[in-house]
């Protein structure tokens, strides 16, 4: 696996999502609903991907894994996760715009057979970082 797609990351606030942190900020259904990014069926195709196949994205600095779906309702050139600690890793703040770049982060996506890392790693990790 070494193919890679350069992308405009989109984030979004998804339902379920916020239930399950409701419910548990550190549980499985949480980390499941937060580490996952959608794909058109194009990217997902020149990526070589399998349904729920892990992916690395980075936007040059920094970088996350997490799990890659295929959705059929997005666009090529874009890829969309939920607002969380596994976007924040990714997303860019913006000088001009005094705030994050929620809604147009240049990245690459590239498959790996890394692991998604847990919450609980993945906030042990930023304290850290």
């Amino acid at each position: 696996m070494n193919s890679s797609v350069s992308l405009v990351l989109v984030t979004f606030r998804d339902l379920f999502q916020s239930l399950h942190k409701a419910d548990n900020p550190l549980g499985r259904k949480y980390q499941d609903s937060s580490a996952v990014v959608r794909l058109s069926e194009k990217d997902f195709c020149d990526l070589g991907l399998e349904e729920g196949g892990n992916v690395r994205i980075t936007n040059g600095n920094d970088e996350v894994i997490v799990v890659a779906k295929m959705d059929e309702g997005i666009s090529s050139g874009f890829a969309y996760i939920p607002k969380g600690p596994y976007a924040n890793r990714v997303i860019v703040y913006d000088p001009d715009a005094g705030w994050p770049n929620f809604k147009h982060t240049n990245i690459i996506c590239l498959p790996t057979d890394d692991e998604v890392l847990s919450l609980a790693g993945l906030y042990e990790e930023m304290k850290e970082g």
